[in-house]
This record gives structure tokens, C-alpha cells and sequence, in this order.
């Protein structure tokens, strides 16, 4: 009975596994630059460095006429309106490397945004 209860403490033991996280990122400073409807959302970098491949140098926005540079669009859109920023806003953040898949509703209205993206978090306002 006794070897019957090691055996079972052990294999319990041995069934359990530790979740490895990704390791955290550098922590950067964006500004909010559009905050449209339908959760779009778009990130001017203001302090940090991201992947080239991951970020527009510059984007012309045509709705209302300007250029920004270093800017991307946010990938999260079902869940990055809970951080509750407004357009101007700054804030620390870092690119989630495992994003999980969106599924929510979004409308259809067109807004414009950068072609690249990135999924953000530990989203912090400044200011």
C-alpha cells in the first residue's frame, strides 16, 4: 500500500509542468494616434526599438492629412480598448510575441491605418 501511494505521489508529481513564459520584451513608449471606431488603432513609437519588418517608417494618413513616422496598427483590437486610452494619450507597453487569435465583433467602417501591426501589453498611460 505504502509503495502503491509513492508510486502515485510521483506520477503526480511528474505530471505536473511549469507553464515557460516568453520572455518579457523591452518595455516601449508609444503615443495613441488614432483611436477610431470599430477598434482601430494605431501606435506612433516614441521611445524603443521594433523589428523593421513590424513597423511603418512612415504612413501617410489621408483622412486627415498627415504624415507620422515609426507607427504600426494595433493586432490585440478585441482587447486593447479595455486599457481605456484616448487618442494623444502616451504609454509604456511591450509586443506580445504569442498574441492570442481575435475573435470579436467589428463593424465595417474603413479607417485607415498602417499595413504592419503588432499586438501589444502591459500597456501603461503615462500620462
Amino acid at each position: 500500500m505504502k509503495t502503491l501511494l509513492i508510486l502515485f505521489l510521483f506520477s503526480a508529481l511528474c505530471g505536473i509542468q511549469c507553464k515557460k513564459t516568453a520572455p518579457a520584451g523591452e518595455v516601449l513608449t508609444g503615443k495613441l494616434i488614432i483611436n477610431g471606431p470599430c477598434a482601430h488603432y494605431v501606435i506612433q513609437l516614441q521611445k524603443g526599438i521594433i523589428d523593421t519588418a513590424n513597423i511603418e517608417p512612415t504612413w501617410y494618413d489621408s483622412f486627415n492629412d498627415s504624415t507620422y513616422t515609426n507607427v504600426f496598427t494595433v493586432g490585440n483590437l478585441c482587447t486593447f480598448g479595455n486599457y481605456g486610452l484616448q487618442k494623444g494619450d502616451v504609454f509604456t507597453f511591450q509586443i506580445d510575441p504569442n498574441p492570442p487569435a481575435q475573435i470579436c465583433d467589428i463593424c465595417m467602417i474603413y479607417v485607415a491605418t498602417p499595413p504592419k501591426g503588432n499586438a501589444v501589453m502591459n500597456v501603461r498611460k503615462v500620462n
